[in-house]
């Protein structure tokens, strides 16, 4: 990746994501692809290494050649009021693209059209979707802030390079080059001891490699071979994590097989010294990184109900909603160790709170099997952006609402999806609560069909009449037995309805214990108690265990269908219009959402209150209908932006407040 210092010398910085061998051979180009060749109007760098150059190292071309660098092509010269550097291997005439980037008053990147002075062609191999093309519209005499962050995943830094609010910016003439280096790898963070689902994107006989930052126990090649184990495989046949263990962890014991999940608990002190904790890490891995398809398992198949445990097997952030599933529920679930109550999260294409389906490097997650003979087949093209924005329209007869439930330190989320294969008792894309795996106390929101308990209840898109799904709030504690009590405690809980389909005009909240009726178009907030009601085991006799339905729900949620949604038919609006972001304020993310009565090309960009351009959400053209974008602010500080607009001749204006 490119950091440039764009302050109208020719100086810039790269770093190499993965590790160079002494001699590689990189040029550097501030010129456009015309879609077929290089401009001859400007100039190439050629870069030499001299010696072998680690992952994450930061190497800066001062200016002028010498050294490892040499004048490929005269003319090289970036313009004080912006440029682009192309980065590619082979040849000028035979080029390898890798990267590039364009800013300020540089080059626009194009998919058609003609070229000319201010924009190129995107090449072949490189994308803006996953970072490797990044366009910062920012002004000039800016340069990359390192305190907005120098670890993650291969894809994580590429993003953070691509966003202009990490940037710094003042009046000097000269930038010097960034000092230090990047973390290249997973970071592992935490304030106590926890479970971590993890993968690689290394196959092999690596766990010894991969975990060497991290305390572990129990097995041949680990830091102790004495204590119980704290590295474990999930047995498919069994359903369990201790039928099979993991007995040999060096360089000659136990394989890894690519998109293959494993289990670790990691302890804050890493090495043994005392109760310090040693956290964060970064973790990596030497090897070649997994490429070509991926199917899980590996061998044999899933069992209708059964799961199997699966990981991103690439060193970049895949998305789930386009990962091959073959008779498998629609849902992936992780364990978030990190929230502040450790809990699962899922994502069924539609909802939920694993944030768009994106599983990140290094993750490893669940899957239901569904019908028999399951599996999932992960791809190199189901790799994503790890920007945390997300594009959708409702006339994808997909929507959702949420709600969420706080009461003193603890709060939970739970969703109701709306999808064309959805039902009201149990369907393919319901999404199960599953039991933690440590028990705490927690608030806990949870809905049911046929007895099932759900993190996301999947309703049908269209649909004659009403359904009724009971929904649930319970403060839970943990006895001396291991069981979860419930408790009476006050909780409040609000919805976001930004999501939720033109075919439900009605939702009610009934409350059983009170017969209280709340109608969530009015308003967006309950505070109530929770119903003491007995209490039922924290743990499961499975790898993997589901709420189990306790007494009478709390709530019933009425969910009411408009008379033209059960003809299956979707009307266009008839004007323009940007409605009010939900939340406002927000933290982390808000919901933007729009009408467009025909199709055309939309931008909707972020300002702060200066004027300046804070980040470009949408830029493309959308078909007409009803379209919402959830925008995720990274590193950004607290306060007003504008989002502002552009379809046609039509521009809104509207602002927003984000809150850390």
């Amino acid at each position: 990746m490119v950091t440039v210092n764009a302050d109208g010398n020719d100086n810039f910085d790269f770093v190499p994501l993965v590790d160079l061998a002494a001699n590689t051979v990189i040029y550097f180009a501030d010129n456009a692809w015309d879609g077929s060749a290089l401009k001859s109007n400007e100039g190439t760098l050629e870069y030499t290494s001299s010696s072998s150059v680690s992952a994450g190292a930061i190497v800066s071309y001062p200016g002028s050649a010498g050294g490892e660098w040499a004048i490929e092509d005269a003319g090289f010269l970036i313009a004080a009021t912006g440029d682009n550097i192309l980065v590619f291997q082979g040849s000028p005439s035979d080029p390898t693209f890798i990267y590039g980037i364009g800013w300020a008053l540089g080059t626009v990147w194009i998919s058609e059209g003609d070229v000319s002075t201010h924009n190129s062609y995107i090449p072949s191999g490189i994308s803006t979707s996953d970072n490797t093309v990044v366009q910062l519209g920012t002004s000039d005499n800016y340069q990359y802030d390192t305190d907005n962050g120098t670890s993650g995943p291969k894809s994580t830094l590429r993003y953070l390079i691509a966003q202009n609010g990490n940037y710094n910016f003042h009046n000097s003439n000269y930038f010097s080059a960034l000092s230090g280096s990047f973390d290249v790898g997973q970071v592992i963070s935490g304030s106590s001891d926890h479970f971590r689902m993890m993968s690689s994107p290394v196959a092999g006989r690596i766990y010894g490699d991969l975990l060497d930052e991290l305390w572990t126990q129990g097995m041949t090649g680990a830091d102790a071979t004495s204590g119980d184990a704290n590295v474990w495989k999930f047995d498919l046949a069994n359903q369990s994590f201790t039928t099979d263990p993991i007995e040999d962890i060096s360089s000659s014991g136990e394989s890894l097989t690519a998109g293959q999940g494993f289990l670790i608990y990691v302890y804050t002190n890493t090495d043994n010294s005392g109760a310090t904790n040693d956290l964060p890490v970064t973790l990596s891995v030497a090897g070649t990184e997994n490429s070509g398809n991926v199917t899980v398992p590996s061998s044999g198949s899933i069992a209708d109900d059964a799961w199997a445990f699966a990981g991103n097997p690439y060193a970049s952030t895949i998305d789930w909603g386009l990962v091959t599933q073959s008779n498998v529920t629609t849902s992936a679930y992780v364990w978030d160790s990190q929230a502040g109550t450790p809990a699962y999260i899922s994502w069924n294409g539609s909802a939920g709170s694993l944030t768009n389906g994106l599983i990140a490097p290094y993750q490893g997650f669940f899957v239901q099997g569904s019908g028999g003979s399951g599996s999932i087949t992960i791809a190199e093209a189901n790799k994503s952006s790890t920007a945390g924005t997300f594009y959708k329209t409702m006339n994808d007869s997909t929507g959702s609402m949420s709600f969420s439930i706080s009461s003193g330190d603890y709060s939970d989320i739970t969703f109701v999806s709306f999808m064309n294969n959805g039902e009201g008792g149990i369907d393919n894309a319901d999404a199960y609560k599953l039991l933690p795996m440590t028990a705490s106390e927690r608030v806990v929101g949870i809905s049911y069909a046929d007895g099932n308990g759900l993190d996301i209840s999947n309703l049908p898109y269209t649909h004659d009449g009403a359904i009724d799904i009971p929904l649930d709030i319970m403060y839970l504690t943990v006895d001396a037995d291991y069981n979860f009590v419930t408790n009476e405690n006050e909780v409040t809980m609000n919805w976001d309805l930004s999501s939720l389909p033109e075919t439900i005009i009605g939702l009610t909240l009934t409350n059983n214990t009170t017969g209280e009726t709340t109608d969530l178009l009015q308003t967006d907030e309950l505070t109530f108690i929770t119903t003491a009601k007995g209490s039922f085991p924290a743990y499961g006799s499975n790898g993997v265990n589901i709420y189990p339905e306790v007494g009478e729900s709390q709530f019933t949620l009425a969910v009411a269908y408009s008379a033209l949604s059960s003809g299956g038919e979707s009307t266009f609006p008839t004007k323009y219009a940007l409605h009010k972001a939900f939340p406002n304020p927000f933290n982390p993310s808000t919901t933007i959402r729009f009408d467009l009565p025909e199709e055309g090309f939309i931008t909707m960009n972020v300002y702060d209150v200066t004027g300046r351009l804070v980040e470009t959400l949408v830029n493309m053209t959308l078909p007409a209908g009803y379209h919402s974008h959830t925008w995720y602010p990274v590193s950004l500080s607290s306060g007003l932006y504008i989002v502002q607009l552009k379809a046609g001749e039509t521009v809104f204006n509207q602002k927003i407040t984000f809150i850390k």
